[in-house]
């Protein structure tokens, strides 16, 4: 937004927020995220108002009322942080102000704090004066206005801002005497010269090219001081009394920082800031001459190619190397031609050997990477660069011509040149070695005579690196580019050609770039090694191929030196297949798969580890990627089908792509073939044909079966009626649990597609072909039937049925319970699905189990204890699973069921905890005497856990959690009727656990979670309709329990404990909406009163008060509920009760602890102002106590007197806003 406008809104935000903390602290480098206090978590908004109207006088002195202050506070305050604190706010106001004259002098004032270690550290850290605010100030180059650059000359204050900057240098110069000096704290010094004098060139560039302020002008107002100050400064930097600064780095003052990266892209300046780089480089040359020269004399008769000044790579920290620097660098741009251009004598000159002349030219070497960068990226980009890279490269090759050979200087300067420019796709030399071709196929004569052929033919030698005397070339070659300075010794160069390393045979970079030739040698190589090393049976081009007169491979061997090499493996060649499965004969691959799939069958019928068989699969996974898929379909199918070893290759064989990839027809007689053999395969099991198990052919797999179910499931290739009759019939011929899991789930996918997509008549023979489940889910356990004659036996002492897993719901009842509850599905087709299936399923299930109870009342001879045993739920737990998920879709008994059921686990009869006991002892006895029938059972555990599960039965489910669920607040979830029965059912068993509560106290929390207000969802309405008067009825209850003289005074009372009903009565106060803050504040006066009358210690119940109620509320409640708490009744009385006392400090807690931010301003405005009547009165009690909490307001306090107020507590921090003193306005003009 525009100046003015946030200067408006800054102003109004302020007169509002009365307590000023509503500017956040996310920026680190600016001035606006400093707070108004030490610790503070808000910005000061006294610095963004006075950075706001900065440039107007009034501002101005303010600004400098504020700095004065901040400076005092400082020199005052006894603790490092705060003096630190403080002096860091007198430098951001001056910043603020947009006055140099007033940041200089808080600079010059600043540097009192040199002798302190630990305020240094942070007054010239970098969080100090490195501010994004504080660099664009000392840029000298920004107007009054914000964030405008000055376009007229006069304005610009850059002396002002150097002669800062070099106050700075001397701060730290002055540090050096000090004892306790440490030269990281003044490493933010050293970095903001570069950040200022970048912030200028980029202001410039801004101005020239969008204002055409002119190139003249810009240079005289703004880089020639510049220039004077850098010389200056990095004169003054080298002195040897300032060298522990460490700032003497032959790189220069701007070299601290951010210096650019050789892998960027340059950023463009204008001509004038390019103008003064370049005299900057010549200036610092020449200074760095005299430095040189007063430390070594001999400097001065240094010849080439040394330098006597800086070396290229020192001379300047900025980024040159952009075309928008060409012809704006003169000095530069000759200096770095002359490196790349280094004469041949020159390059060839023997590197001194006297110690002397080592010492002087030092590490003030030229570097040729450097030199070359900036001489071809100053050139404009296309063919001038690329013709100046072929001429430097030519002279490269020149001037080494006499040490190396051609092949040699292209290895040697090839890694040279692309380091130097990583950005350009150089197109440089490459050897003859580099150039041979390999593997090509060998030429034939055009018989069928087989070739013995070794791939590696072609391929070049290796070559070992070789040793060269150093010369002066080596050096600027080999120079570092890391600091130096006067000190850095002279480094000799190890020199040596690179080694050459020929690429292995079946490595390529890049296949789509391999030349054609190279392509067919690498594919018949692959093809030869994976046929030799895995197939036995007949050889992959044994004849030619194709077998006609345009031959594409010859007939070929491989040669036994390329097989037995250790560096290849079939896993490379699987590979070479698999990049170029474009290019491979679909018959060729097809044949070579066929051979190795008979070779790895061998391989396991006579139980050799091999990897044949992972190849084969391989291949012939590959083969589905190639141009004619359709070859694969027999041989994919018989391995599917007959290799049962095979099956985890099935999916990836047999897939959904390669389908696709195949013509429609085959597609659709693919899938019905594998059908029609997973069905043959059934068959056979079902009718028992195979009979010697190590004899038999071996069987399908469960999930190559699960694989088809899911392929028929929304199959493009195959009618939704095929694909049902087809799962329909794998269906009958199953019986793995497994199996039918995925089928039945295939069947409910389609189910949800067809529903979506409106097929109503198919959709109603999906749901006929599903009651094909209810037998199976109906077994005692789904994972096998009981035959007629097993009952009989079981009855007469045979094996016991195991029962199914307690733990979980069954899987089979679980998917459909998984699809009857989706909301995608209509509600016809879910009621079908419920009506037609899960229940007649649970049915079935539940006279299979009084079926195994009445076998088992037999076999123990106990026929008293058949009917108490069958009148508990066959699954508990899938009976919960079916009121948790479809409750809608149920009717009232299976509520009642779940009901009785939790009755009777609470209080079991003595008959039927009697008959579990015998039933459990004799079947572990069964167990002790090694009784074959008894094993691998788990009817003890099933009789024993529904006793184990008396303490935890609510943990599971509970019928009042129906009663706020999500969806409860539709009339379409739950019936009236159905909600009065939930109700009765929660209160029934709530008197089951208050007159068992001895012995089931532990439960009553798990009962009471579902009954309170769940706040993860907008229940409110429907928790007080359904939840609220259990509640009640439950507090009434128990009230009634306690107020019964005859059971209080029992000393044999039945129960001799009765939970809680405090607790209750907080989750009752969820009723109450936040708005309705008198009803509020009446209870919470009641609830005091009752706590008060019974004379118990109440802290505890206070405290709950306080966390779970008036916590909950909103600011402007709390406020309102602290006003109706507090209100004096009587304030002529001066012998208070302890409940005035109570009310008093709780509506002083509410006052002292409400969010004053939290809500919108006029309203948390109007209930202050409220509650300033109550304060009132407070004050003009006859009570101290009351008297005391009126003047203090929201301070603390405690009944024994005042306290100090804590630094943390953000009342006392924010009290003084609020007072009838202060006033936003002056409260800044105060910060």
């Amino acid at each position: 937004m525009k100046p003015s406008q946030a200067l408006d809104l800054l102003k109004r935000l302020i007169r509002s927020r009365t307590d000023h903390n509503f500017l956040s602290l996310e920026r680190k480098d600016s001035i606006f995220s400093h707070p108004s206090i030490p610790s503070g978590r808000y910005s000061d908004p006294a610095i963004l108002l006075t950075y706001l109207n900065r440039g107007q006088e009034e501002a101005r002195a303010q600004a400098e009322k504020f700095t004065y202050q901040m400076q005092k506070k400082s020199a005052t305050a006894g603790e490092h942080a705060d003096r630190a604190f403080f002096a860091k706010s007198a430098m951001f106001y001056a910043i603020a102000s947009g006055s140099l004259t007033l940041y200089h002098e808080v600079i010059q004032w600043s540097r009192r704090y040199i002798k302190d270690p630990m305020t240094v550290r942070v007054v010239f850290g970098s969080g100090s004066i490195l501010t994004t605010e504080g660099i664009e100030l000392l840029s000298g180059m920004y107007s009054g206005e914000l964030q405008v650059a000055a376009t007229a000359a006069d304005h610009w204050q850059v002396t002002e801002g150097n002669e800062i900057l070099f106050d700075l240098f001397k701060h730290a110069c002055a540090s050096l005497k000090e004892p306790s000096f440490n030269v990281d704290d003044w490493d933010a010094v050293k970095r903001i010269y570069r950040l200022v004098i970048e912030k200028r060139m980029r202001t410039a560039t801004l101005l020239q090219r969008h204002d055409h302020a002119s190139e003249e002008t810009i240079y005289i107002r703004v880089w020639r001081d510049t220039l004077n100050f850098l010389v200056e400064l990095e004169s003054a930097a080298c002195k040897p009394e300032h060298e522990r600064l460490c700032f003497n780095s032959a790189a220069g003052p701007l070299s601290h920082g951010t210096p650019y990266s050789v892998g960027t892209n340059p950023v463009g300046f204008s001509s004038a800031s390019y103008l003064f780089l370049d005299t900057l480089t010549k200036a610092r040359d020449e200074l760095w001459k005299d430095i040189r020269s007063s430390y070594s004399p001999a400097t001065t008769i240094l010849g080439q190619p040394w330098p006597r000044g800086l070396p290229v790579q020192c001379l300047v920290s900025f980024d040159l190397g952009n075309s928008e620097a060409r012809g704006f660098t003169p000095f530069l741009s000759s200096r770095v031609a002359n490196v790349v251009f280094i004469s041949q004598l020159d390059s060839e000159a023997d590197i001194p050997r006297d110690e002397e002349a080592r010492s002087t030219i030092g590490a003030f070497v030229d570097s040729y990477e450097t030199s070359l960068r900036i001489h071809i990226l100053q050139l404009p980009k296309g063919r001038l660069r690329y013709e100046e890279v072929t001429r430097a490269w030519q002279h490269a090759m020149k001037i080494t011509q006499a040490r190396m050979v051609e092949s040699e200087a292209i290895r040697f300067w090839r890694s040279r040149f692309e380091s130097a420019l990583p950005l350009m796709n150089l197109d440089l030399p490459m050897t003859e070695l580099e150039c041979q071709e390999y593997p090509i196929l060998p030429l034939t004569d055009g018989d069928d005579e087989t070739q013995d052929w070794d791939p590696a033919t072609n391929q070049p030698a290796p070559i070992k690196h070789r040793k060269l005397p150093a010369r002066a070339i080596d050096c600027l070659l080999c120079t570092s580019t890391s600091t130096v300075n006067i000190f850095t010794s002279f480094n000799e160069p190890h020199v040596t050609i690179p080694s050459f390393e020929p690429s292995p045979v079946w490595e390529v970079r890049d296949w789509k770039l391999a030349p054609a030739a190279v392509e067919e040698g690498l594919i018949a190589s692959a093809l030869l090694y994976i046929d030799s090393t895995n197939n036995k049976g007949s050889r992959t081009l044994a004849k030619p191929f194709p077998f006609s007169h345009a031959v594409r491979y010859p007939s070929l061997i491989l040669d036994s030196d390329f097989l037995l090499a250790r560096s290849r493996s079939s896993t490379q060649a699987i590979e070479i297949v698999r990049a170029m499965i474009n290019r491979v004969p679909s018959a060729l691959i097809l044949s070579l798969a066929t051979g190795t799939l008979s070779t790895s069958k061998e391989a396991a019928q006579a139980e050799d580890d091999t990897t044949a068989s992972t190849t084969a699969c391989e291949l012939l996974a590959l083969s589905t990627k190639s141009d004619q898929p359709q070859l694969d379909c027999n041989l994919i199918m018989r391995t599917v089908i007959e290799r049962p070893d095979t099956s985890a290759w099935h999916r990836q064989l047999l897939s959904r792509t390669f389908l696709c990839r195949l013509p429609a027809t085959d597609a659709t007689q693919l899938l019905l073939n594998f059908a029609k053999a997973i069905e043959a395969k059934l068959d056979e099991r079902s009718c028992g044909k195979v009979k010697d198990a190590e004899a038999q052919q071996p069987q399908v797999k469960v999930t190559t079966v699960k694989h088809l179910a899911q392929l028929l499931n929304e199959s493009a290739f195959i009618s939704p009626d095929e694909s049902l009759g087809i799962l329909s019939s794998l269906f009958r011929k199953s019986t793995h649990r497994d199996i039918c899991y995925a089928i039945v789930e295939s069947m409910l996918t389609m189910l949800t597609g067809l529903a979506t997509h409106g097929a109503s008549a198919l959709s109603n023979s999906t749901l006929q072909a599903l009651q094909l489940v209810i037998p199976v889910v109906g077994r005692l356990n789904e994972r096998s039937e009981i035959q007629e004659k097993e009952w009989v036996g079981f009855g007469q002492g045979c094996k016991i049925p195991a029962m199914e897993d307690e733990e979980s719901t069954p899987p089979l009842l679980g998917l459909l319970l998984e699809y009857a509850s989706k909301s995608s599905l209509s509600g016809k087709i879910r009621q079908s699905l419920v009506t037609d299936i899960i229940l007649p399923a649970y049915e079935m299930n539940r006279t299979a189990y009084n079926k195994w109870v009445s076998c088992l009342a037999s076999r123990y001879n106990a026929p008293e204890d058949k009917e108490v045993l069958r009148s508990l739920p066959s699954r508990p737990n899938a009976l919960a699973s079916l009121l948790r998920r479809i409750p809608e879709l149920l009717p009232e008994e299976y509520f009642m069921e779940w009901h009785n059921y939790v009755k009777t686990n609470l209080v079991p009869t003595a008959h039927l905890s009697a008959a579990i006991y015998r039933m459990a002892d004799h079947l572990n006895s069964e167990s002790a005497s090694d009784f074959t029938p008894s094993q691998e059972t788990n009817a003890s555990s099933h009789w024993m856990r529904f006793l184990n599960r008396r303490t935890d039965i609510f943990g599971a489910f509970s019928l009042a959690s129906l009663l706020q669920h999500p969806h409860a607040r539709s009339s379409l979830y739950l019936s009236d009727p159905l909600i009065k029965f939930l109700q009765k059912a929660v209160l029934e068993q709530a008197q089951i656990l208050m007159q068992e509560f001895d012995e089931l106290h532990r439960s009553w929390r798990d009962f009471l979670a579902p009954v309170r207000l769940d706040r993860r969802y907008n229940l409110y309405e429907t928790w007080k309709k359904n939840c609220a008067p259990i509640l009640e009825t439950i507090i009434a209850r128990l009230e009634s329990y306690r107020n019964d003289a005859k059971w209080r005074d029992d000393p044999g009372r039945k129960p001799s404990l009765l939970p809680p009903s405090f607790d209750l009565r907080l989750a009752l106060f969820a009723s109450i909406k936040k708005e309705e803050h008198a009803r509020l504040a009446k209870e919470v006066l009641e609830l005091l009163g009752n706590l008060i009358a019974s004379g118990r210690p109440y802290h505890h119940e206070l405290d709950q008060i306080k966390s779970r109620i008036l916590n909950s509320v909103g600011t402007v409640v709390q406020v309102q509920i602290a006003c109706s708490l507090g209100e004096l009744r009587d304030s002529n009385d001066a012998k208070p009760s302890m409940i005035d006392f109570l009310h008093v400090d709780l509506a002083h807690w509410l006052l002292r602890r409400a969010d004053k931010r939290s809500e919108g301003s006029t309203a948390v405005l109007d209930a202050l102002e409220k509650s300033e009547l109550m304060l009132l009165g407070w004050r003009q009690s006859k009570i101290e106590e009351f008297r005391m909490r009126g003047a203090l307001r929201y301070d603390r306090v405690t009944w024994a007197g005042l306290s100090e107020p804590s630094s943390t507590d953000s009342s006392a921090t924010t009290s003084s806003f609020f007072s009838e003193e202060s006033s936003p306005e002056s409260s800044i003009a105060h910060p």
